[in-house]
C-alpha cells in the first residue's frame, strides 16, 4: 500500500495514524499525523516506499471536542499477483449441482479443497 485518503465528519482538529500489517500481529506505519491537527476533512497520503499488509487499521490519537467520526476511508496500492488461478472455497462452502460453484478468499491458509 503506497496511499490512503482519509475523510472526517468535521473539517479539522484530527490527530491520527494509519497502519499496515500482513497478520493483524506486526504493524508498520503507513502515516503519522500523530503530530499535529489536520486542519481539512479530508487528508491524503502518499509514500513513495510501498508498505506490504493485508490488514489496515487508523487509530484516532486526539481530536478537538469532535470525537473520531470518519466518513470515508480509502487505501492504494498495488496487489500482489495470486498464487493460485482462482480462490479457494472455504469449508462447507455451498455447492448445487443447478448452479456454478460460489468461491471467495479465505483469511488463513487452507488446503486446498476439491469441488465435489
Amino acid at each position: 500500500m503506497n496511499g490512503a485518503i482519509t475523510t472526517f465528519e468535521k473539517a479539522s482538529g484530527y490527530k491520527y495514524r494509519i497502519e499496515v500489517s500482513p497478520d493483524e500481529v506486526h504493524w508498520k506505519t503507513l502515516a503519522d499525523r500523530t503530530a499535529a491537527n489536520t486542519t481539512a476533512a479530508t487528508d491524503y497520503t502518499h509514500t513513495d516506499t510501498p508498505v506490504a499488509g493485508r490488514f489496515v487499521r487508523l487509530t484516532v490519537t486526539g481530536s478537538s471536542w469532535n470525537g473520531g467520526s470518519i466518513y470515508d476511508f480509502q487505501v492504494y496500492g498495488t496487489p500482489e499477483p495470486s498464487r493460485t488461478t482462482r480462490p479457494r472455497p472455504l469449508p462447507g462452502s455451498p455447492r448445487s449441482s443447478r448452479c456454478c460453484p460460489v468461491w471467495w478468499m479465505s483469511a488463513g491458509p487452507r488446503p486446498p479443497m476439491t469441488p465435489a
